[in-house]
């Protein structure tokens, strides 16, 4: 059962142009359910893919996680193009509102500045490969 979810998931990934990768930050580190599933991806799961990582934790002191937790393993899952990413504090995300989840103007903005270049790279980066 477990095979056949991986074989699965690892055929939805590799029909993608570009992966958001979403973690709750706990320690310094992101979820232990993120690492599993990123455990039973090939090596070059996100070769020619670019990846938009965005962590939430609750409180400022764990900023540097997408680049000192995060990145080094997408490095290792072959990803050449991740964006720097957003690192939201919890409480600027209203986890009961679907249409507007951040709270913050100024959080939101990044998003959506990150989102946009996201979706730039991966417009180009699928003409380049069909």
């Amino acid at each position: 059962m477990i095979i056949l979810r991986s074989q699965s998931c690892q055929r939805k990934l590799k029909e993608q142009a570009g992966i958001v990768i979403v973690s709750p930050v706990y320690k310094a580190a992101y979820s232990g359910a993120l690492k599993t599933l990123l455990d039973i991806l090939p090596q070059d799961a996100f070769k020619d893919k670019p990846v938009y990582p965005l962590m939430v934790g609750g409180s400022p002191v764990h900023l540097l996680t997408i680049d000192y937790s995060l990145k080094p393993l997408l490095t290792a899952l072959s990803a050449q193009t991740i964006l720097k990413g957003v690192y939201l504090i919890d409480k600027y995300v209203d986890k009961g509102n679907i249409e507007k989840p951040i709270q913050d103007e100024e959080v939101q903005s990044k998003v959506s500045a990150q989102l946009e270049q996201f979706l730039g790279i991966t417009k180009k980066l699928s003409r380049i490969t069909v």
